[in-house]
């Protein structure tokens, strides 16, 4: 499964078919900026902690290293393996690429499509996006055109196979366990106009994850 992961600024964006006018791709190895600190007295230093080569393993069983260990003063981070993304509940690596280890994760908004007439269905066209943007992702994420609006700290999960969507999670502000009116009514229109869509651009099995913040 392919799969792409964006995140983009709101102060970039156009409708709900977002562009970045800088790159947006997050490759699948890139790690966080910074890990949890490692307090004095209660954690190892963190070049104490990075001599250790599995401590970026988010499977404490697996022998081999899942990614590199940096220290950054007191604190520390992890840069992922190829095959490897990070665990966001535990800052390590994890099998897998972002999206699709995402499948695992917990998400508050689960909605599923009937992909059964996928064959039948017309193949909308994909442009490049933005710069170094996957044409899945752009041409996913355009879909809904600008009547959607667009919601800011929402991270969206598409599952798409053959072209066509089969699965939306999402994950978001929310009110107990489930998200707020404002993020589900943007999530019924999303949905709505990737109910009946397939992407040209697509290939067998494509997964798209996306991040709306309000990054300066």
């Amino acid at each position: 499964m392919r799969a792409i992961v964006v995140i983009l600024s709101l102060a970039v964006l156009v409708g709900c078919g977002a562009r970045s006018l800088a790159p947006a791709k997050i490759e699948k190895d890139a790690g966080p900026d910074v890990q949890a600190a490692t307090d004095a007295g209660d954690a190892p230093a963190a070049d104490a902690r990075c001599a250790s080569p599995t401590v970026c393993n988010d499977d404490p069983t697996q022998r081999t290293p899942a990614g590199t260990c940096t220290p950054a003063g007191d604190y520390w981070y992890c840069e992922c393996a190829p095959g490897f993304s990070i665990n966001p509940k535990t800052s390590l690596c994890r099998p897998g690429t972002a999206c699709v280890a995402a499948a695992a994760d917990e998400w508050l908004f689960r909605m599923s499509f009937d992909a059964s007439d996928c064959a039948t269905r017309t193949a909308s066209s994909c442009d490049s996006g933005s710069p170094g943007q996957d044409p899945v992702s752009a041409a996913a994420l355009a879909l809904p055109g600008p009547q959607c609006t667009l919601p800011a700290d929402l991270t969206v999960r598409i599952e798409l196979a053959v072209g066509c969507p089969t699965l939306l999670e999402a994950r978001g502000p929310s009110e107990g366990n489930t998200l707020n009116s404002y993020y589900l009514d943007y999530l019924q229109c999303l949905a709505a106009s990737l109910d009946s869509a397939r992407l040209a651009c697509a290939g067998a099995s494509d997964c798209v994850m996306a991040e709306w913040d309000t990054l300066p």
